[in-house]
């Protein structure tokens, strides 16, 4: 009898705990006995896709009727923001997203796993976010997210137009609580703040050209060839590589304080944007057509075009200005990000005559403007000085001479004056200038000679301009840059070239005393 009644209280017991399973909400389908849609099994994610198959996300707010459409395309990921209220006939401007964002928040939302059980009847709600994940070959997933959370977790209901349950066993529509992370993603603006806040990525990359720009006809331009940079505008001539380095830093450092998305003419007042400075970077991308031998020939070069349009004040303060990125993404910079950015050309010019090494140069010809035939004589202040294995000699109108001591020295500080380089340093150990450059004629210039630099094997490599200015400064002009010096710093061999000649006082007999003009 009592084990009869001992079965009896066991079989009642599983009964009630069968009913209670087939009551309660599930998360592999409504009720264990029914259908309805669901969700999946604790600890198992909610979300199922292939990245490298993703090709866009289209991010609703059904509160305020905004959007973001974030996009895959040939050079990366861009977003577009849809403002409520703004010209359907305007396509907003695409922004560019960083691509380890994107791989950022894919990972996330894979990893997104259900924590607890939807209710039956529980759904996102009215205020949800709407995410539609769309790729290149599979269907679409749209996702939506509860817009409250409760103790760190939210509601997400995720339906695939793929799913069959039939003949997969897997739900159309899953719903289940999983942590908010995702969730505080997609809420409100958070998607916007996915764009890059750089105003100028190509300035980061290798760019191939850089020109500036502002209202009052200020230009330089600067560009690169095989890696060497030059100045082609206002002047030609060899480039800074340090100061070109700072300009690239500048302007690659400014970044974006915030996204004007009222559109591409904010910011300009009632005539549309005014631009005060622009810069623009061009970055050319060699691009192969082919394989093999057949690569070369197909190769061809992309040149792509980045401009920053700098604006007036955007508060009270000025501290930020309006701006403008490819003339059709308007935003807001820090005043400061720009306050350095010089357009003074002579700022990026090489701070020495030459952009020459020591080593390259075999010989030096001191040559007066005035004195004609090919070999200056030493009585009119020229002279030529030729490299002879480790030694240097002196040529003059009565011949060759070696070189010892101090005068081997002189030819050495004279190489230091052209090149920036001292004897013995390191190759490309090019020190500071003492020159004071400008694109402009000094006041007072008088040419007084030419410096000409040979090769080793004795072919012309370049001729430098040499004379005099007011208030005694030696001027040493190559391409449009003209360098000044102080008379007493420059080696005796070049003042002899550039002083003055030196004249008898008038009135003066034969002992009269010597001065300069």
């Amino acid at each position: 009898m009592r084990t009869t009644i001992l079965w009896l209280l066991i079989a009642i017991a599983l009964g009630a705990a069968a009913l209670l399973l087939m009551r309660t909400p599930s998360l592999s389908g409504g009720t264990a006995g029914g259908g309805g849609g669901g969700g999946v099994e604790i600890g198992v994610p909610v979300l199922r896709f292939d990245p490298a198959d993703l090709k866009g996300l289209r991010i609703e707010h059904t509160g305020n009727g905004a959007r973001e459409e974030v996009e895959r395309t040939a050079d990366g990921w861009s977003m577009r923001v849809f403002v409520p209220g703004a010209s359907p006939a305007i396509p907003p401007p695409a922004w560019p997203v960083p691509a380890v964002r994107i791989q950022s928040l894919t990972r996330l939302m894979l990893d997104a796993r259900a924590r607890a059980a939807a209710g039956k009847d529980e759904r996102p709600g009215e205020g949800a976010t709407v995410v539609t994940l769309t790729f290149q070959t599979a269907a679409p997933i749209t996702v939506r997210l509860a817009e409250r959370s409760i103790a760190g977790t939210a509601m997400i209901e995720v339906e695939s137009a793929a799913a069959d349950p039939a003949a997969t066993g897997s739900p159309a529509v899953v719903r289940a609580k999983i942590d908010d992370q995702l969730h505080g993603l997609f809420r409100g603006a958070a998607p916007r703040e996915w764009r890059d806040r750089t105003a100028l990525p190509a300035a980061a990359l290798d760019a191939s050209r850089i020109r500036l720009t502002n209202g009052k006809g200020d230009i330089v331009a600067l560009g690169r060839v095989q890696g060497v940079w030059s100045v082609r505008e206002p002047f030609s001539g060899p480039a800074d590589p340090a100061a070109v380095q700072h300009v690239l830093g500048l302007l690659g450092g400014i970044t974006i304080a915030d996204f004007l998305d009222g559109g591409a003419g904010a910011g300009g007042g009632a005539g549309g944007f005014a631009a005060n400075a622009t810069a623009l970077i061009e970055h050319d991308r060699r691009e192969l057509g082919g394989s093999g031998a057949a690569a070369d020939a197909a190769a061809r070069v992309i040149t792509r075009t980045h401009t920053l349009e700098i604006g007036g004040p955007a508060d009270p303060s000025q501290t930020r200005l309006f701006a403008r990125i490819d003339k059709d993404r308007t935003i807001v910079i820090d005043a400061r990000s720009v306050a350095d950015l010089r357009l003074a050309a002579e700022l990026y010019a090489w701070p020495h005559p030459t952009r020459l090494g020591p080593s390259e140069i075999g010989t030096i010809v001191l040559k007066r403007t005035a004195n004609g035939g090919d070999g200056p004589a030493a009585d009119d202040g020229g002279a030529m000085f030729r490299r002879e294995l480790s030694n240097w000699v002196r040529r003059t109108a009565a011949g060759e001479a070696m070189l010892a001591g101090e005068e081997v020295k002189g030819v050495e500080a004279l190489l230091t004056l052209l090149t920036g380089v001292k004897p013995g340093a390191a190759a490309g150990a090019v020190g500071p200038s003492e020159a004071e450059i400008t694109a402009i004629e000094p006041r007072g210039y008088e040419p007084a000679g030419q410096v000409m630099l040979l090769s080793l094997a004795g072919s012309p490599l370049e001729t430098i301009d040499a004379g005099r200015a007011l208030a005694g400064k030696a001027v040493l002009r190559s391409g449009g840059v003209w360098r000044s010096y102080p008379m007493d710093r420059l080696p005796a061999s070049l003042r002899a070239l550039v002083e003055a000649p030196a004249v008898a006082t008038p009135g003066e007999g034969a002992g009269a005393e010597i001065r300069n003009k």
